[in-house]
């Protein structure tokens, strides 16, 4: 049980004290520790003095590969059976470790850990530099557990340089400190004793009379240890500190530097299910080109897709060049094959219907009309039938070999056209018009899948699949908008996800920006679930002229796809992006006009700065900005502790952006950049920690993602957004009577 002693004077005046009361000047943290930076154990064993003299005592030198701030150490121990040591979070971080069975009730240990100004973040470490702390600085330590018993008591002091010397705090007994969580305060609330650590005597330095900082000039920063054993001495212990982060104002020359902040934190949105882009005509294509090998690795690959979008074929009455609907299956299967073999991983499948066979069409052909019904009763729609073609579907591609992860019923339900395969599906039945609905056909899909044992695996249902938010293309006065496809919708339970695509007349090469105000409104409503853009392209691209190839129109095509993705990924939270075709003519993101060449279109180049570097199951986390002009987007994934952030950068000049990565430590990185000069998703660099790249500049007019290794002791936070949008769906069908609660 852990020994809660009466709180002191001094524990009462820091849990009360506010951290603010003023307005203050800007503060930036001039320390960031995080234990885990260190991947090699330093330790003292013998009783240590100070010096700040010399490389440290924790450097990349004496912990390889560690890029943090040099530790000056200092140690005195009076059982000479203790240690003072440097590790990560697991093993205690900063620490005094007694092993098993080692010290006797009573020894104590003492230990400095100082951090000097040549390692002060945000350039804030030259000589010229005047560092302050006042009122609003603050400082945040956490401590690692300590099991009572095997110490009688622990406590830390804060320890700091000013002009006027070394200053010791009073101790902090370590009961203050929550496990697991920052200790926070004001470094001007403490009361300070004269302390020289250049001598050692029952602990680390020497303390003498109170004293009264200047709190002007800071040229160090850190804390001392001390610990006391107790009577349980056949338990180890470690008494440490995993974090230890201290804001401090920056001086007047870099004030204009830290007015716009950049501020990253560990805050989580939606899941990333992730990225894909569509194989549904002229499969064969990528097969017959000679450069087939390299085709998918640019493909699959380079761009690290994670979702194949591809259309049911089965029974299909149209496939290309008159081959057997057998035979596009096949090919399907074989790019999927390729792909998987490319990327070295299993990829998903969204199966997708862009018609259903004749024979299940009320005009008996593949471009427009819609499900049959019998001629005698127009309101006797087939969707039995339907729903056993789309159940045979499903076990025929699983007996193949393809277990689809997600399923589409129909690709843009409310767009009736008859220049390509499609079939329209109002979102209900009416009389008047004799089109069939949405609502009855995936209900009726749905429940003839479940009732089959057949089918191993059922697919993740995602829907309404629109043409866009609320309008047919070409200025039509037909409107649908896709949430009267949603609010009609038997059972809402029955989708996974919101799906739809973004072809809008005004989402020009010119105005990415259309649909903000759709996709804001879109996921006001909607976010109950995770969101699927299963369909985009620039329809400029197929107006583009002899000149389409200058260097200006390659930038304003890159820039427009990339701009739009950003928009749906933080303003719509969309969960999945997909191209519209992988391959093919100038829609896709490689075309390939023979079978002996091939182009990457510039768009190409605009996914890849996304879908290359954002892993799978990654989490958007919230980042701000108050720099006109650049747009930024940030992905972290728990489990490979690594980190996306895509820049936008739409101003002419280049800007520098003044980065706090909050509860982060970035170990490395690497930086990959476009620009309208030419450069196009190229490796420019790596992302150093060793000053933490406080400050970064990006070019102007430019796309860069920065793809970084990071460490965080709290894990990545739930949002109002943020859900597990992967439980078991589909187990609910009980009728509310509100559809949006269904």
């Amino acid at each position: 049980m852990l020994h809660h002693p009466i709180p002191t004077l001094l524990s009462l005046l820091l849990t009360s004290l506010p951290l603010v009361t003023k307005s203050f000047r800007p503060r930036i943290k001039i320390i960031d520790f995080d234990a885990d930076t260190i991947t090699k154990p330093v330790s003292l064993t013998t009783n240590s003095l100070f010096t700040s003299d010399g490389t440290g005592t924790v450097t990349s030198e004496s912990s390889k590969h560690y890029g943090g701030p040099s530790i000056f150490g200092a140690f005195v121990d009076s059982s000479d059976e203790g240690k003072w040591s440097a590790s990560d979070q697991v093993h205690g971080g900063l620490k005094l470790h007694w092993g098993k069975n080692k010290g006797h009730n009573g020894d104590t240990m003492s230990g400095l850990f100082l951090f000097t100004k040549d390692d002060f973040l945000n350039g804030v470490s030259g000589e010229e530099d005047i560092i302050v702390m006042d009122e609003s600085s603050k400082v945040n330590v956490m401590m690692s557990p300590v099991e009572y018993g095997a110490v009688s008591s622990s406590s830390i002091s804060f320890v700091f340089a000013d002009s006027t010397g070394y200053h010791i705090s009073s101790p902090i007994a370590q009961e203050m400190f929550q496990t697991g969580y920052p200790f926070t305060f004001s470094p001007k609330s403490l009361e300070y004793h004269d302390f020289d650590p250049s001598i050692n005597a029952d602990a680390v330095g020497e303390t003498e009379r109170r004293s009264v900082p200047s709190f002007d000039g800071i040229s160090s920063v850190g804390f001392r240890i001390d610990v006391k054993r107790g009577v349980d001495t056949f338990k180890s212990v470690n008494v440490g500190v995993k974090l230890f982060t201290v804001h401090a104002v920056p001086p007047p020359s870099i004030m204009n530097i830290t007015g716009k902040k950049t501020k990253i934190t560990l805050d989580g949105e939606q899941t990333m299910n992730g990225f894909g882009a569509t194989v549904a005509f002229e499969i064969s294509r990528l097969l017959n080109n000679k450069h087939v090998d390299d085709l998918c690795n640019l493909l699959f690959k380079d761009l690290n897709l994670d979702i194949l979008r591809i259309r049911n074929y089965y029974l299909a009455s149209d496939s290309d060049e008159g081959a057997s609907y057998e035979k596009e299956i096949k090919d399907t299967i074989e790019v999927i094959k390729l792909g998987e073999k490319a990327v070295g991983r299993s990829l998903m499948t969204l199966l997708t219907s862009w018609t259903a066979p004749n024979s299940l069409k009320n005009n008996q052909a593949p471009n427009g009309g819609t499900i049959a019904y019998d001629p005698e009763n127009i309101m006797d729609y087939h969707y039995q039938d339907y729903g056993k073609w789309w159940t045979e579907s499903v076990i025929h591609y699983q007996n193949l070999g393809v277990y689809p992860e997600y399923l589409s019923i129909q690709t843009e339900p409310n767009n009736d056209t008859e220049e390509h395969p499609s079939m329209k599906l109002e979102p209900f039945q009416q009389k008047e018009n004799g089109i069939a609905g949405y609502n009855m056909a995936i209900e009726a899909a749905v429940q003839e899948m479940k009732l089959d044992d057949r089918i191993v695996d059922l697919p993740k249902f995602i829907g309404p699949d629109t043409l866009n938010f609320d309008e047919y293309q070409d200025g039509s006065d037909e409107a649908c908008p896709i949430d009267v496809y949603i609010g009609n919708l038997v059972f809402t339970s029955t989708i996974y996800a919101w799906a739809h695509h973004l072809y809008y007349d005004h989402l020009s090469t010119s105005n990415p920006d259309a649909l903000n105000d759709k996709m804001e409104n879109f996921a006001s409503h909607f976010s109950d679930k995770p969101i699927f853009i299963t369909e985009y392209y620039n329809k400029d691209v197929m107006n583009d002229d002899a000149n389409s190839d200058s260097e200006g129109r390659t930038w304003e095509r890159l820039w427009h796809y990339a701009k739009v993705m950003h928009n749906a990924l933080t303003l719509e939270n969309a969960s999945a992006f997909f191209y519209k075709n992988l391959y093919g003519n100038e829609d896709a993101l490689v075309s390939l006009p023979d079978d002996e060449h091939y182009v990457v279109n510039p768009e190409y180049y605009a996914f890849k700065h996304y879908t290359a570097f954002i892993e799978q199951e990654s989490i958007r986390i919230v980042v701000s900005t108050e720099e006109s002009g650049v747009f930024i987007s940030a992905f972290a994934s728990a489990s490979a502790n690594k980190m996306t952030l895509v820049i936008l950068n739409e101003n002419v000049d280049a800007v520098t952006l003044n980065m706090d990565f909050d509860s982060i430590s970035i170990m490395s990185g690497e930086i990959y950049s476009s620009t309208r000069k030419g450069r196009k998703c190229e490796k420019i660099g790596n992302f150093e920690p060793a000053d933490d790249r406080k400050q970064f500049e990006v070019d102007g007019e430019s796309i860069t993602t920065l793809y970084l290794d990071y460490v965080s002791p709290y894990g990545i936070k739930d949002s109002a957004y943020y859900m597990n949008f992967h439980s078991d769906y589909m187990n609910s069908y009980s009728d509310s009577g509100n559809w949006g609660s269904r």
